[in-house]
Order: C-alpha cells, then structure tokens, then sequence
C-alpha cells in the first residue's frame, strides 16, 4: 500500500512535470511564431513603401524621362530669360513662366534645394504625374534628369491664375467655391 502510495506521488509529479514542460514549449513557440510573422509583416511593409522609389530611382538611371519628355536644364533657364517670369512660389518650389521653341506655353516648376528628400519628392511626382491623365488635372509635360544642376518640372501653362487665386482671391466668386 505505501508502494502503490509513492507510486501515485512520482506519478502525479511526473504528470506535473509533463503538463509544465508541454505547456512551456507550447507558449515559447506561440510567442517565437508571433515575433517571426511580426518581424515579417514590418520589413514586408517597409520593403513596399520603398520599393515604388527604387523602381523609380533604377529607371531614372536608365530612361532619364519616366516616359515624358526629357528637357535640359540650360535650354529651360534660357527660354524663361533666367528665370524671371515667375509665376509663384510654395513651401518646396517656384513656378515660372516659359513659351517652349515648338510654341507651347508652360509652367516650369524649380525644386528649391535638392536633398534625398527633394528628390523623392521629385521621383514621387514625375511618375504619379506621367501616369496620370485627367481633364481636372494639368498636364506634365516632362522634367530635367537628377543629374542637372537642379530639378525642374515642366507642366501644362494654364491661364487665369491659380485655384487659390479662384477660390481666395480678387477673382473669387460665391459660385466659384461650389464649382470648385
């Protein structure tokens, strides 16, 4: 009867033993499996939010107009004399008035500083803009490549002002906000 009683105890404490170690390997590898998908799911995340500029960045490199028309940087400087028609300005760039050889009217738009985030900025733009064709919008005509002295953007010219100037300014109507 005593021997049957230990037998229980070592039985009962081996079970224990084993409901502990099972349950242990059981959370290590919940939390082992979780922290894997984690770390997965983040750099998947960041591989795609960076991925668009690579592509963009490579086919810069490759093409240098993203599909639209390549200009250089010192015919554009010489056809808006120097820069001197400037049309406005906002928190990254200014905009410049130029009549292209061909007779087109455009919008030059300068990139103050050019940094890696300008350039970005510039990438992002040039290829949503190439992509992008709709009668709200302007056109993109094309841009300078990253190697000119500094980024320039070349767009439709379109007259009357701007929408701040139709929505704010001298030329605001009440109707022109819901038009808007």
């Amino acid at each position: 009867m005593y021997i049957l009683y230990i037998r229980n105890i070592i039985t009962y404490t081996s079970c224990l033993f084993l409901k502990g170690v099972i349950s242990t390997v059981f959370v290590t590898l919940v939390v082992i499996t979780s922290i894997y998908f984690y770390k997965r799911h983040n750099i998947h995340s960041r591989n795609l939010s960076l991925q668009p500029f690579r592509l963009d960045s490579q086919r810069i490199s490759k093409s240098q107009n993203f599909g639209v028309e390549h200009f250089i940087f010192k015919d554009l400087y010489k056809a808006t004399n120097n820069f001197d028609k400037k049309l406005g300005d906002g928190g990254s760039a200014e905009v410049f008035y130029d009549k292209l050889l061909d007779g087109r009217e455009v919008a030059v738009k300068r990139l103050f500083k050019f940094g890696l985030n300008k350039e970005q900025l510039f990438l992002k733009e040039i290829n949503i803009l190439a992509r992008t064709i709709h009668p709200n919008l302007i056109l993109l005509y094309g841009c300078t490549s990253l190697k000119s002295r500094r980024a320039l953007i070349v767009y439709e010219y379109v007259r009357n002002g701007s929408l701040d100037d139709h929505l704010h300014g001298d030329k605001a109507t009440p109707n022109s906000r819901r038009q808007f």
